[in-house]
């Protein structure tokens, strides 16, 4: 493995802990909700772990390398490497790039792509110029033909 051409941290929670207080309310309460409505205490704890679960890449820091080899992103349940090899294309927006192995929009991306935040430490241009080195940006969805 090459050593990291960029490395970073993204913490969206920490960058905007207002909002991450609101979602945590948020959380609580649809857990309580769900718990009142099912008339049963663990169905809310069981509910409020899920909830967090979906979102611990917004409420831990992830810690995000691109090299030579690909991109790897990594927090405390573990890491996801994606070779550049197994990618054909790639999507930015204003918060981060979705790299994946398909051409164009797939349902599947959530599990075979890999969602790269920039965060403050992330110098955007930087991380879309190397991604867009090797990478073909995603083609547009194709609508359906009448």
């Amino acid at each position: 493995m090459d050593e990291p051409l960029l490395a970073w941290r993204a913490w969206p929670a920490a960058e905007r802990p207002a909002q991450a207080v609101a979602v945590g309310l948020a959380l609580v309460g649809a857990a309580t909700a769900g718990g009142i409505y099912g008339g049963d205490p663990l169905l809310a704890a069981v509910a409020l772990l899920v909830l967090f679960g979906s979102l611990t890449p917004y409420y831990l820091p992830t810690r995000i390398q691109i090299d030579g080899d690909g991109i790897q992103t990594a927090n405390l349940w573990g890491a996801k490497r994606r070779a550049w090899g197994s990618l054909r294309s790639y999507a930015a927006d204003a918060r981060g790039i979705t790299v994946s192995p398909y051409r164009r929009p797939s349902v599947l991306e959530s599990y075979r792509g890999l969602r790269v935040l920039y965060g403050p430490a992330a110098d955007r241009d930087q991380v879309l110029a190397q991604v867009a080195s090797r990478l073909p940006a995603m083609e547009a969805r194709r609508g359906r033909s009448q």
